[in-house]
């Protein structure tokens, strides 16, 4: 009964999140940061510009994003906490005309500073903007990750970020949920809509079974997999919190850690999250909420510490 009525918040903050950035969040490289040659042209803006303050000229204005990308997501999740003012351009997966402006760089997610400094790759953006806040006077935050945080963040790219397209890409009808979103993207025409959602569903199904094996993956093991990994999150990234079942009342008598990074979310968490943002309403996120209690509280937890500094 617990799980379920977890279930059914997770879903109806999933729709109230759908209905305030209809676009939410494949993989970057490591590549240093670079300067743009050009700014973006005003036909790739889309709406959704958040309100900026004279401190927050200095941070990025726009993201160019897959909105089911786990590294765009992870980028977002932190900006969203952070309180850092941005607009998004969702990115045309098969022509990527989007990032034209990039000569050598054609994957997302792309920073673009308001000052033309173009961040390439999820992890050096996030750092950038660790950097911008602490050079801003944001109070507790060290100008780098700690040990901690690295560590964390560096195993969700390659334990839980890599498993999540086996598993929304498990049949046809999920891999056609997985491409939902560009059905409501205002920033391609109809034709354009049809034929992304179709062709994309289509191609990335047909690759699955690759994705799969590459990670050692057995037809029917993904669900299993990508749990077993959130399930060690929980005890490595926090312990003791999955044998308590992450309960706010028992933390508190027992003294545990409701987050990776003690009483409030570090880069850690926020990767994570971020990750399991990106999927949030696909049957994926469904199946892993109602299956890990300890998961969907952790979560939930995450999502309302967000929306509190958004406040």
């Amino acid at each position: 009964m617990r799980s379920l009525q977890l279930l059914r918040s997770l879903t109806a903050s999933s729709l109230q999140e759908a209905r305030a950035t209809r676009l939410p969040y494949l993989q970057g490289t490591r590549r240093v940061s670079t300067r743009v040659q050009a700014a973006a042209p005003e036909s790739n803006r889309e709406s959704g510009d958040r309100s900026t303050t004279q401190a927050d000229k200095v941070f990025p204005a726009r993201l160019y994003v897959y909105s089911i990308c786990p590294y765009c997501c992870k980028v977002r999740a932190f900006m969203d906490y952070h309180r850092l003012p941005y607009s998004m351009t969702e990115v045309n997966p098969l022509t990527k005309r989007e990032l034209r402006f990039s000569a050598d760089y054609k994957k997302v997610p792309i920073a673009v500073l308001n000052s033309g400094e173009q961040v390439n790759d999820s992890d050096r953006i996030m750092d950038r903007l660790r950097q911008l806040l602490v050079q801003g006077g944001r109070a507790g935050l060290s100008p780098e990750p700690t040990a901690h945080e690295l560590h964390w963040r560096t195993w969700a790219n390659d334990n839980v970020a890599k498993l999540l397209p086996p598993n929304i890409y498990r049949t046809l009808s999920e891999s056609l949920e997985a491409f939902e979103y560009i059905s409501a993207s205002p920033h391609f025409s109809a034709l354009e809509r049809q034929l992304l959602r179709w062709s994309g569903a289509v191609m990335m199904r047909a690759l699955q079974p690759k994705m799969r094996r590459k990670y050692g993956l057995e037809a029917g093991q993904e669900r299993e997999a990508l749990m077993q990994r959130l399930e060690a999150f929980m005890h490595g990234a926090m312990p003791g919190a999955a044998a308590v079942g992450g309960a706010r009342d028992r933390q508190q008598q027992t003294g545990l850690r409701p987050f990776s990074g003690g009483d409030k979310p570090d880069m850690a968490d926020l990767t994570l999250y971020g990750m399991l943002r990106a999927v949030q309403g696909m049957r994926t996120s469904r199946d892993v909420m109602s299956a890990m209690p300890t998961v969907a509280e952790w979560y939930q937890r995450v999502q309302e510490a967000v929306r509190e500094q958004q406040r």
